[in-house]
This record gives structure tokens, C-alpha cells and sequence, in this order.
């Protein structure tokens, strides 16, 4: 999720936990001093997101700090931030916090982990790795009524070219999943599962349970082979075949296998 759609959200959680809270006297409360104060929120949000954009997120702690000290200063100074307005202030800034850490990416050090898991309640979340970030041995995405995209496309070769990924669905939750062309899919175990389904096609209708079975083994690579062949050629390389196992378990979910 980017800055612009993070703010979005926050505004918009804002203005509904006032109107369930405060009613009508509230939202015109809140109006009058979004006007009031508009120009500096307009400031201080450009200079977040522009910190966002050309730093990395180690380096983001102290201009932010920098950034809140000076603020607050200069609201006591001009004499609107009382004791009065501290309360809103601080719902604020929780608001301001929660959906940040609802809509960041990852860690790039959680990235190099062979083990990873993501979670999405009711917000959208976006895993996206790139040309130098390797890609986990085993993923597991849990998603309660939220849109999730696992955008492999510029991705490494995961570890013995296999990756699993393991999809909970719960409560009209999604995942796309997006590979490069010459990888294959191929279906997993199957958990508890009721109305959830797939949508997009899998390089085999023979289901793997056990990686470490000898039979699965065979088949993991001859249908891996086969997807790298019939995409880039009879020549390409082996080096660059690779395989996700799609486990599934949830309750009214989707699978979507992007362009599949």
C-alpha cells in the first residue's frame, strides 16, 4: 500500500470513529479544525511521504523525531494545542501509527528469511520482491477479509527451485499470486476448506502432499522442466526452473493465479 492510500485510510478511519462517537457535533468539531489547521497537516504529510521516498526505513527515525518535537513546539508556542485538543491529537497520531504498520512492506531483512509469513485483517496488504531479494522456501499468507498480492515476477530462484505457499482464506479474503511466466504451480495439500476456490490453472491436476516423497520429487521436476520449456525454449536453462506448491485451507476465500 503506498502513502497516498495509507493516508486515505487513515482519514477515513478518523472521520468514522468520530461520527460513531461524537455524532454530527463531532464531524463538524473535526471539520473546523481540519480547516483551521489544514495547511500544516498538508505540509506535514508532504514531508513524510518525502522522507518515505528517498530514505531508507532505518534513517527514517530521527527527521521523523526531529519532525514532532519541532511540531509540537511550535503549537505550544502559537497556543492551540491545549489540554483540550491533546486527546485529539494523540488519537491522531495512533491513527496515524496503526495504519502505517498495517501498510508498510517488510523488512528487508525479513526478506532473506526462508521462512515468512504475512497477514492481512480487513486491509489490503502488497509483498513484492525484487531483483535482489531472495525468495523464501516456504510462505504463509493469512488473509481475513482483505486483498493480498504476492508479486514474485522479478524474484529469484527460490531454494532448491521449490517454494510453498501456504493460503488461508477467511471471510471473502484473497491472494494473487504473481510469477514469472516460465515458473509452475502446482496444487498442495489441502486443508480445512469450504467455498473457497481458484481461479487461474495450475501446470498439473496431480496434487503434492509430501515434498520429501520420492514420487513428488520426480514430479517437481518434470513439471518444472516442462514449464521452462514450453516458455523460454528447449535450450533455456535449468538453473532458472522453478515450482510453488499452493497449499489451501480457509472459509469463502479466493486463489487467484494471475495470467494463468
Amino acid at each position: 500500500m503506498g502513502t497516498g492510500r495509507a493516508t486515505a485510510l487513515v482519514i477515513l478511519i478518523g472521520f468514522g470513529a468520530v461520527a460513531a462517537v461524537e455524532g454530527r457535533s463531532g464531524l463538524e468539531h473535526l471539520l473546523r479544525l481540519l480547516v483551521a489547521y489544514g495547511a500544516y497537516l498538508a505540509i506535514g504529510v508532504g514531508i513524510l511521504g518525502f522522507l518515505a521516498s528517498v530514505l531508507p526505513l532505518s534513517r527514517q527515525a530521527w527527521p521523523l523525531v526531529l519532525i514532532a518535537a519541532g511540531g509540537a513546539a511550535f503549537a505550544v508556542q502559537s497556543g492551540w494545542l491545549s489540554v483540550s485538543v491533546a486527546p485529539h491529537l494523540a488519537g491522531v497520531v495512533a491513527l496515524g501509527i496503526g495504519g502505517w504498520l498495517m501498510a508498510r512492506e517488510p523488512h528487508a531483512r525479513d526478506r532473506m528469511d526462508p521462512v515468512r509469513q504475512l497477514t492481512a485483517v480487513l486491509l489490503p496488504r502488497t509483498c513484492i520482491l525484487r531483483g535482489g531479494d531472495r525468495t523464501p522456501a516456504y510462505l504463509t499468507v493469512l488473509t481475513v477479509g482483505a486483498r493480498v498480492v504476492v508479486d514474485l515476477q522479478a524474484a529469484q530462484v527460490p531454494p532448491r527451485q521449490t517454494m510453498q505457499l501456504a493460503v488461508s482464506c477467511w471471510a471473502f479474503g484473497s491472494v494473487e499470486l504473481r510469477l514469472p511466466e516460465h515458473w509452475a504451480v502446482i496444487g498442495g495439500r489441502l486443508g480445512p476448506v469450504v467455498g473457497v476456490r481458484m481461479a487461474g490453472k495450475a501446470d498439473t491436476t496431480e496434487l503434492i502432499a509430501d515434498l520429501g516423497d520420492p514420487a513428488s520429487i520426480d514430479v517437481l521436476a518434470d513439471v518444472r522442466s516442462a514449464r521452462l520449456r514450453e516458455r523460454l525454449g528447449a535450450d533455456a536453462p535449468e538453473h532458472r526452473a522453478a515450482a510453488v506448491v499452493i497449499h489451501i485451507a480457509g472459509l469463502v476465500g479466493k486463489v487467484v493465479l494471475a495470467r494463468r
